[in-house]
C-alpha cells in the first residue's frame, strides 16, 4: 500500500468508533513506516492530490484574530493558489531544493501558504518565532545562512538587522522597503515538484523561541 492510500485510510477513519480506531490504526502506522518515501512530495499528492481535487471548495483554515475579532476563512483550493504564487516567486529568485528558507509570522494565514511552498519545492523549513532578538537571528543566520526569509512587516526590521550583508529572498506579509509584498505576488497555476523527494520530516524542526499568543488557526479534513 503506498503512502496516499494510507492517507486515505485514515481519513475514512475520522468518522469511526473509537474501538474501531483503537484497533486499525496501528495497524496503518506500521504499514505507513513500511512505505518507501524516496519519492514523495505530501503537498502535491495528499494536500494538492486528495484535498483540492477532492474538496477544493471546502474550508480548509478557519482564522481568527483574537486581538481584533477579525475572522477569515480560506478553501483548499484558495490556500493552494497562495502557496504556488509563494513557491513560484522564491524559485524565480533562484531559491532552489535543499535551500533553507526562514519562516518569522505570527499566526496568520500566509504562515500556511508559505509552508505549503516551502514543502511543495522541497527547501528545508525553518520555523522561526516572532519573539527573537537581533543578536538571537544572527546567531542562527551564523550556523545556518538563508537564502529566502519570509516575514510579518515587525519581525522583517529585526530580521534586516541581524542579515546584515547577507544576501536572502525576502518575502513580507504587508509592505517594507527591500522586500517584496507577498501581497503582490502574481497569480500561479500549474506549479509542480521539479527534482527530488519532500518529505513530511521536513516539518519536524526545532522551534527557537516562544510560541506567538494572539491568533488562531485550524486547519479542518475532510472526514467523508
Amino acid at each position: 500500500m503506498d503512502y496516499v492510500s494510507i492517507v486515505r485510510k485514515f481519513l475514512e477513519l475520522n468518522s469511526s468508533p473509537q474501538e474501531v480506531k483503537r484497533e486499525k490504526i496501528p495497524r496503518l502506522l506500521t504499514q505507513l513506516n513500511q512505505v518507501n518515501q524516496e519519492k514523495f512530495n505530501w503537498v502535491e499528492e495528499v494536500f494538492e492530490g486528495i484535498h483540492v481535487k477532492e474538496h477544493g471548495g471546502d474550508v480548509a483554515l478557519n482564522w481568527t484574530n483574537m486581538d481584533t475579532g477579525e475572522e477569515g476563512k480560506l478553501t483548499y483550493a484558495q490556500l493552494s493558489k497562495e502557496a504556488d504564487r509563494v513557491l513560484s516567486h522564491l524559485r524565480k529568485e533562484g531559491v532552489r531544493e535543499g535551500d533553507p528558507v526562514y519562516l518569522a509570522t505570527p499566526l496568520i494565514p500566509e504562515q500556511w501558504s508559505s509552508l505549503l511552498a516551502i514543502v511543495k519545492g522541497g527547501f528545508v523549513a525553518v520555523p522561526t518565532a516572532v519573539n527573537l532578538t537581533t543578536r538571537e537571528l544572527q546567531y542562527r543566520f551564523h550556523d545556518l545562512r538563508p537564502k529566502a526569509v519570509i516575514a510579518d512587516q515587525e519581525t522583517a526590521v529585526r530580521l534586516d538587522e541581524a542579515l546584515g550583508e547577507i544576501k536572502a529572498v525576502k518575502l513580507v506579509v504587508g509592505r517594507r522597503e527591500g522586500w517584496t509584498s507577498m501581497h503582490s505576488l502574481p497569480e500561479e497555476r500549474g506549479i509542480r515538484h521539479q527534482i527530488g523527494p519532500t518529505h513530511p520530516k521536513l516539518l519536524h524542526l526545532r522551534h527557537h523561541g516562544d510560541a506567538q499568543e494572539g491568533d488562531t488557526h485550524c486547519l479542518q479534513l475532510p472526514s467523508r
